[in-house]
């Protein structure tokens, strides 16, 4: 990922293993199930690169 990216990431403190069980990229409302191809998926507030479906940020949202 660029700088730029990773930058992104880190404001929103993106982890690849969410500490809260409840709250994981999965079950955001940003979450992107089938943008990528394997495992992981991708996210709206993310222009590039794949996130885990387990991770988490400060930008977690319930999905509606």
């Amino acid at each position: 990922l660029a700088e730029s990216d990773l930058n992104v990431r880190e404001s929103v403190g993106y982890v690849a293993e969410s500490p809260e069980a409840d709250k994981i990229c999965k079950n955001c409302r940003f979450y992107q199930p089938d943008k990528f191809e394997g495992a992981c998926g991708g996210c709206q507030l993310f222009v590039n690169g794949a996130v885990a479906p387990g991770g988490y940020c400060k930008s977690w949202a319930a999905q509606a």
